[in-house]
């Protein structure tokens, strides 16, 4: 088939087999593309991954694979057509397994580029991702969060003045931004270096913030260097109370928690960047601003969640009557949870960043107040099936379900049937049941952190849209 234009305008043509493949292609670019954006125009899927398809057969065909299980999983989720979805799917594993055999011969010669490898590895996390091999992603990726690593390390591990990367020519600010997000997101699943996470002196700080912003993008970019400096900050306190509590005796439930760590200058920041959002949030409000009324309400949402996670850090106990205090922004961060996945543009599928999931999570185990937890639940539900990262909308409010029914029972659980949880990324503890398959057995999971994986699997088998495959 003769080299077709590529559809984003770019000056690139890509030469695909045949026609299926172009018109998944562009599926991709119009409608996947979106979806793993999670309301946001960010360059990295329409710009970064499409050119290196053009330069890539591999990363076509991962690219191509993912439209076509994007369309199966719509298609199954319509129960228009199940018998198209399973065609789709088919051919999703087949350009999947084309695309893995060019990587591995690709990387065994070592023809492959590191940014050709790093794009790679991404596109196979979002597939085992959204086909629900989720340990399989989590291996995967780690192995290409090292290599991430290592160059930025062999770079002296700074960043440009406008950017993450610190020689944006070879690998762009977006990929190593994106790698940055994804050691937020996998801190609660594996153990990883913090070197993407580190801000460096060179990245714009507090001072540098406009005093409005001029779109969603940039609002996001600011939001972005802000959190990963508090994360960064999360992740040093609760390093330091762990390394104390292995030195000192355990103190008691309502002991002060203190750490020489201070917040004020995040605070501030993070003060700064809502007054410069304002505008934009006010926009998204508007008729004129409708398509970012997704973004712009997930970005406030994080925002809530950012001052929540700092204020945490200074309650005088862990005990979960502390957190009552915070039941005013639990009941805000619900009400727009609510809105945003009540939006047409709301995105029922696999969404590459976090969104509203993990931070309905936060509510579900942390809220003591029952309709607010019950309405973090429904919400749940009606995003289903929802899926960000690794976080699933069903295995959150499976969860939710699970505590609440345990509360209401009193049900005194042994050692076996809980597990307690560390959430690095949100510097909080919290008790999870162990999921119904494992509590029947009696087994506790191996790691902490296995038992929200048990959970998501749990949740795989709930929300399984294929017949085979799987």
């Amino acid at each position: 088939m003769e080299p077709e234009p590529c559809p984003t305008g770019l000056p690139i043509s890509i030469p695909f087999q045949d026609e299926e493949e172009a018109r998944y292609f562009r599926f991709f670019y119009h409608e996947t593309a979106d979806a793993l954006a999670g309301g946001f125009d960010i360059p990295l899927w329409k710009r970064t991954v499409f050119q290196a398809c053009y330069e890539d057969q591999a990363i076509l065909q991962c690219t191509i694979a993912i439209a076509a299980l994007d369309r199966a999983c719509r298609d199954a989720s319509s129960n228009s057509s199940p018998k198209a979805s399973k065609a789709h799917h088919r051919y999703a594993l087949s350009q999947y397994s084309r695309s893995l055999r060019g990587v591995r011969e690709a990387i065994s010669e070592g023809k492959d580029s590191l940014r050709t490898t790093l794009i790679a590895s991404l596109l196979i996390f979002c597939f085992e991702n959204f086909h629900g091999d989720v340990r399989l992603a989590l291996s995967n990726i780690r192995s290409a969060q090292g290599l991430m690593h290592s160059w930025l390390e062999s770079k002296g591990g700074s960043a440009a003045p406008r950017g993450f990367s610190p020689a944006p020519y070879v690998i762009e600010d977006e990929l190593v931004g994106v790698f940055a997000k994804l050691d937020v997101h996998l801190l609660s699943w594996i153990d990883i270096p913090m070197d993407l996470m580190s801000p460096s002196s060179s990245v714009p700080d507090v001072q540098s913030l406009p005093a409005e912003f001029c779109s969603l993008l940039e609002s996001k970019y600011h939001f972005d260097i802000t959190t990963t400096r508090i994360f960064h900050r999360l992740s040093i306190v609760q390093e330091g109370r762990e390394d104390a509590a292995k030195s000192l005796p355990t103190p008691p439930p309502d002991a002060k928690q203190s750490s020489p760590e201070t917040f004020t200058d995040v605070e501030e920041e993070l003060l700064r960047w809502k007054s410069a959002f304002e505008p934009i949030l006010k926009h998204s409000r508007s008729p004129e601003g409708e398509k970012d009324f997704v973004g712009a309400t997930i970005l406030r949402i994080h925002a809530l969640t950012m001052e929540l996670a700092v204020r945490a850090t200074k309650l005088e106990s862990s005990s979960p009557q502390s957190y009552d205090v915070f039941l005013p922004e639990y009941c805000e961060i619900v009400s727009l949870c609510q809105t945003v996945a009540g939006h047409p543009r709301f995105v029922r599928s696999y969404v590459f960043d976090v969104g509203i999931v993990p931070v309905l999570f936060l509510i579900v185990v942390q809220c003591r107040d029952r309709m607010v937890r019950q309405e973090a639940i429904a919400v749940l539900k009606a995003a289903s099936p929802r899926r960000e990262g690794l976080w699933d909308s069903m295995m959150v409010a499976k969860i939710g379900e699970a505590l609440m029914k345990a509360e209401e029972e009193n049900t005194e659980l042994s050692t076996q049937q809980w597990n307690d949880i560390q959430l690095r990324c949100l510097n909080i503890n919290c008790r999870l049941p162990s999921t119904p398959r494992m509590g029947k057995t009696g087994q506790q999971s191996y790691d902490e952190r296995m038992c929200l994986l048990d959970w998501v699997e749990s949740s795989m088998k709930i929300n399984t849209v294929f017949t085979s495959g799987r």
